[in-house]
């Protein structure tokens, strides 16, 4: 815990209700780092960062520091206390509670797939919602429906920018909030008021942090690392001595990665010959696993890590893998496909078409599809791409509305 985060917490929301100043009230890290995303000032891609949180034994506070802190001290315990480490001015040193990433997922409605690539790899989430709005707004519906369908057991709400209304404003709001939750069965989820630009009550949320159920991991699986990122961390100009492989970015979510380990990527390199795919799969060695600026020789399951290799870096320059999943050279549960059935469920009273163009998600991948065929509660899709699965993998179904892509429905893959 002390080097890698444990646990992966989704911040979703609908646009601009600060889900970004909250990450980094918590981090002290600006997920907007793009070009496009400063200019329009709200999250596009996936953002994440890492927080440590810490706790007095004195005054019981709650502290969160980036992840690069270490044996952070109390401040507001200056007296300091007999029982409990100091430093020579007798402030007391913090106990670490959790290392945690967060994932920071757009809220505007044209980038849902974004957001459930980004739940693919949550183990909880924090829900914004803006005082000084009506509640509930389209993508705060959309990402609960999204949480629901996903099994997520672990929700804290936030009503943020309360400094904007009066009193009675975000007390009346409180009951919309719970009405809205009680739709999809998240009715016991706390519901935390804070002012995110100001740290007001950020103490408040590292404590229900800290009180969240850790997850279960199977560390002696097969490796399963999900990739959500992927980089060519080369500058324009670098020599070809000094070039160094390509980074994958994302989460292990069975197994355990080391260094100088051979993993393969799933469906690796694509491509397509008479219309028909072929797909290699990628062989590298991990040549280094970083949590953010934290050095690891070995990494868990659960965290966002970053994996060094030796891959050309040409082959996962500009996200071009994410979606691929890393595992052992000896796995074979998983299966490449470009085309399947799947066994669907709708939400209210939406509908499919046969050759209707839809978007699905699995894990962290987004794919265009064509329905086939439908017959009764199985549709059969073609996928513009192969992508690796699992035999009974669930799937989202997303649909063209208005010009957008929409959560409509969930399946399982069935062949």
């Amino acid at each position: 815990m002390e080097k890698q985060a444990t646990l992966n917490i989704g911040i979703i929301g609908h646009v601009a209700h600060g889900k970004t100043t909250l990450v980094k009230a918590l981090t002290g890290i600006d997920t907007i780092r793009f070009k496009q995303e400063k200019e329009f000032n709200r999250t596009i891609k996936l953002g994440y960062a890492n927080t440590k949180i810490y706790n007095c034994n004195k005054c019981k506070k709650y502290f969160a520091f980036g992840s690069e802190i270490v044996k952070p001290l109390c401040y507001d315990c200056p007296d300091g206390c007999p029982d409990i480490h100091q430093n020579d001015e007798g402030h007391n040193e913090l106990t670490l509670q959790r290392h945690i990433s967060f994932v920071d997922c757009p809220g505007h409605e044209t980038l849902m797939t974004t957001m459930l690539g980004g739940s693919s790899v949550m183990d909880g989430a924090i829900l914004l919602i803006a005082a000084n709005e009506k509640c509930p707004q389209p993508q705060t519906m959309e990402h609960l429906r999204a949480m629901h369908m996903m099994k997520m057991k672990n929700i804290i709400v936030i009503q943020n920018k309360i400094d904007l209304v009066e009193r009675s404003v975000a007390c009346a709001q409180i009951d919309d909030i719970r009405r809205t939750l009680k739709i999809f069965d998240f009715d016991n989820a706390p519901i935390i008021p804070i002012v995110a630009h100001s740290n007001i009550n950020i103490d408040i949320i590292c404590k229900y942090l800290c009180n969240l159920p850790e997850p279960v991991r199977d560390h002696k699986a097969n490796l399963e690392f999900n990739i959500i990122r992927s980089f060519d961390v080369n500058k324009l100009g670098t020599t070809f001595d000094k070039m160094k492989g390509g980074v994958l970015g994302g989460t292990i979510t069975k197994g355990t990665l080391n260094i100088g380990q051979t993993i393969k990527i799933l469906p690796g390199i694509i491509k397509k010959n008479n219309d028909k795919f072929e797909t290699e799969p990628i062989i590298t060695k991990v040549i280094s696993l970083n949590s953010e600026k934290t050095n690891l020789t070995s990494a868990i399951a659960g965290g966002l890590i970053g994996i060094g290799t030796d891959i050309d870096p040409f082959f996962v320059k500009g996200d071009k893998i994410v979606g691929q999943i890393a595992t052992t050279e000896s796995n074979d549960d998983l299966f490449v496909k470009d085309n399947f059935e799947i066994n669907f469920f709708l939400f209210d009273k939406n509908k499919l078409n046969k050759n209707e163009k839809i978007m699905l998600n699995v894990r962290s991948s987004t794919i265009c599809s064509c329905v086939l065929a439908i017959k009764n509660d199985l549709i059969k899709v073609q996928l513009s791409f192969p992508i690796a699965i699992h035999l009974h993998e669930k799937v989202t179904i997303l649909q063209n509305q208005n010009k957008s892509w929409h959560l409509i429905g969930f399946g399982y893959v069935m062949c």
